[in-house]
């Protein structure tokens, strides 16, 4: 209340006029009035982290998602066209202590979302007209990093031992008809029985190669460009 609600018996127009006199006999009225014209705020600048391998990140949700086969004409794949296919959508938090802004007073922005296949994709590729499948890379990386073995079958369907590197990461064998399959217990540790993610991916430290995707019309921001095993530490 000013002092002109005070003022009883005014009409509310008779009032305004007070007011408005005031604020030009006494400026100092109107100031106190319109303050939050002349008031400023800080310019917060976030930015995100420049590239980084074995960056830490902390998984802070999974969720069921899908994507859907675009109409041909807008280069989707013939034959597939308004199909959906499984998908898992991920929000990730950058925990790693060493990570850099290109400006050295911005501040990082910290969030990640990450969309990986749980279905083989198809696209269509542009070079032979063919229908191709995208893999499920991002999901066996982060089998792998969970710590699950992977599973190779030969073109017979049999089982096939790995091929072990001299860093003890076990690797695709050569031969004809190889394929890889998902561990059962990595699928039985992280997926409920119908097939989404369930609660454990939550709070888990993951780590990963980062890159920034520029893009002037929503800003640059940073990818996951392929999950890794934990690095060891020489």
């Amino acid at each position: 209340m000013d002092q002109f609600e005070t003022l009883t018996g005014l009409l509310p127009s008779i009032r305004a006029d007070l007011r408005r006199m005031a604020g030009q006999v006494f400026p100092g009225t109107q100031e106190v009035q319109m303050g939050w014209q002349d008031e400023q705020d800080e310019v917060i600048v976030v930015e995100p982290i420049v590239a980084k391998k074995d960056c830490q990140l902390e998984i802070t949700s999974v969720e069921p998602a899908t994507w859907t086969v675009k109409p041909v004409s807008a280069g989707g794949a013939p034959g597939y066209e308004g199909q959906e296919f499984k998908t898992a959508k991920m929000t990730l938090t950058i925990t790693d202590p060493n990570i850099q802004t290109e400006h050295e007073n911005a501040r990082p922005r910290l969030t990640i979302e990450h969309q990986f296949n749980l279905d083989r994709y198809p696209y269509l590729e542009k070079k032979s007209g063919s229908v191709k499948w995208l893999g499920r890379a991002n999901l066996y990386e982060l089998e792998e990093a969970f710590g699950f073995d992977p599973i190779f079958t030969n073109g017979e369907g049999q089982p096939v031992e790995p091929y072990l590197t001299r860093t003890g990461r076990k690797l695709a064998p050569r031969g004809e008809g190889i394929k890889r399959h998902l561990n059962p217990a990595f699928v039985s540790a992280y997926f409920n029985a119908d097939g989404s993610p369930n609660l454990e991916w939550a709070g888990k430290t993951v780590y990963a190669d980062i890159g920034v995707e520029p893009s002037e019309q929503y800003g640059d921001r940073n990818r996951v460009q392929r999950f890794k095993r934990a690095p060891v530490s020489v």
